[in-house]
């Protein structure tokens, strides 16, 4: 840490039992980290991502769209914005995009992946899924489009014509 502004005799660690810091009128005070306090959450901004409430994770932004439409109309509204509906390659990106949806409770998402009929799951790049991780895994000869749930992070599918929330990708180069 580069930037300190202790105030004077601080910090002090009284009672052993003091390893946070705060502010105490216009300086730094070390306090008991179990004190129930206001706090200053500092905010990440990514600006390859540019404006809006986009999160960054390996070379991706990626936005969770809280508005509601169908499979096609998600694509669409993510293409508007340089993006389309996420691809997931790994469990990794996969507990990122979980860790954000999970705060949208009982909201399921649209992501990049269908099956359609007589094929085997295909993202929107034409490439197979891989990591697949199934509430219930979509049987039958239908077109479904795959939805993300916010309750538990599983994924199942769904009428494409039905509305969902949706989460977008751009790839950044």
């Amino acid at each position: 840490m580069n930037y300190t502004d202790w105030g004077p005799s601080e910090p002090n660690n009284i009672n052993n039992n003091e390893n946070c810091a705060e502010t105490y009128y216009r300086t730094w005070n070390d306090n008991n980290c179990f004190m129930s306090l206001r706090f200053i959450c500092k905010m990440q901004i990514y600006l390859r991502c540019g404006p809006g409430d986009l999160f960054y994770y390996k070379n991706s932004c990626y936005s969770i769209d809280i508005s509601l439409a169908n499979f096609t109309e998600a694509r669409t509204l993510c293409k508007n914005n340089d993006a389309d509906l996420v691809i997931i390659r790994s469990k990794e990106e996969y507990n990122v995009i979980v860790s954000h949806t999970s705060k949208q409770l009982g909201a399921d998402f649209w992501i990049g992946l269908q099956k359609l009929r007589n094929r085997s799951y295909r993202w929107i790049n034409d490439s197979n899924g891989t990591y697949l991780p199934w509430l219930k895994e979509p049987k039958g000869d239908n077109d479904f489009c795959i939805k993300s749930s916010s309750l538990q992070g599983t994924w199942s599918g769904d009428n494409c014509s039905n509305e969902n929330r949706f989460i977008c990708e751009k790839q950044l180069l």
